[in-house]
């Protein structure tokens, strides 16, 4: 059991070491292969050969790849010394990078955005949950009916519609739409929940909503799949045969089985989920929707 254990970990870090070396590789690699120079990136396009000249030295743009890695990953533990040109700072470990823009720490930011990516995740994660499986199961059972097929119809156009299209319309049905839908008038504002825990639930519904139909419909393919594949089975057969119940045919028998082969897709999902959680704030300056810092614009500031 530790040798599995030790494996299992040794196999994460080394997936962990294969993704930042390729993350760097891309974020240090795609520019210089379209001839931009990064520095212009970080102090803007009217700025001086000179002044980016000054700016590449202090990132230490001009040294080599490899060293530029092993500078940003020994900073993690050991902390560096960072500077835009005018303004040097002391980045403490872990050392993320420094926002000189905001100045402060980009783990801060990180920090300050994780309470709200949190909870839209996992109020999300629930939503999609229950009602993927719960619509998966149900069109299984009832394959051909006409909730098999209004279900399909359903998750095919929640797996085709992006996330920030169904953001910006919720806000317009819910904010500005017809009198019966305008249930949020005063707008989409969250607020932390240890401030008001029942105004942070309510103005967490939409986001929830937004982000949850993506992967309801795509946990109600899954599980419909599954579930006609485990229903065909010859001791789902037998359990009819016996007179079982339904609930216990499907639930025990039928459900039992199949969950093993869709909840590994837990992890990548909720991956998935915070990334559309970026993507679906856009349509809107509330923090609901938001929760982490204004996207760097091309004269960004951090490193």
């Amino acid at each position: 059991m530790v040798r599995y254990l030790l494996g299992r970990l040794a196999g994460a870090l080394m997936v962990v070491f294969v993704i930042s070396v390729v993350t760097f590789a891309i974020f240090q690699l795609a520019p210089r292969l379209t001839g931009a120079n990064l520095a212009f990136f970080y102090t803007g396009k009217n700025t001086s050969e000179a002044q980016a000249a000054a700016v590449a030295q202090k990132f230490g743009f001009d040294r080599p790849l490899p060293e530029q890695y092993w500078t940003f990953m020994s900073g993690i533990v050991a902390g560096r010394d960072l500077s835009d040109g005018a303004t040097e700072v002391h980045c403490a470990a872990p050392c993320l990078g420094y926002s000189f823009r905001q100045n402060r720490p980009v783990l801060e930011m990180i920090g300050e955005a994780f309470p709200v990516t949190l909870g839209l995740t996992v109020g999300a994660a629930v939503l999609w949950l229950l009602f993927g499986v719960a619509s998966g199961v149900l069109s299984a059972v009832r394959r051909g009916s006409v909730f098999d097929r209004l279900a399909t119809t359903v998750a095919l156009v929640g797996v085709s519609v992006p996330e920030f299209f169904t953001g910006m319309l919720l806000i317009y049905l819910l904010t500005s739409g017809p009198a019966w839908l305008r249930w949020y008038p005063d707008g989409i504002n969250y607020v932390a929940f240890t401030d008001d825990p029942v105004g942070w639930f309510v103005n967490m519904i939409p986001p929830w909503i937004c982000l949850a139909l993506l992967f309801a419909a795509l946990y109600a393919r899954l599980t419909r799949a599954t579930m006609l594949e485990t229903m065909g089975e010859d001791y789902v057969r037998t359990a009819w045969a016996k007179g079982l119940a339904p609930r216990v045919v499907i639930g025990r028998h039928g459900l039992r089985a199949a969950l093993p082969r869709w909840s590994p897709s837990w992890g990548w999902t909720s991956a998935r989920c915070s990334a559309a959680r970026c993507s679906s704030r856009r349509c809107s300056a509330s923090p609901a929707w938001a929760g982490w810092p204004t996207p760097p614009s091309p004269n960004r500031t951090y490193r």
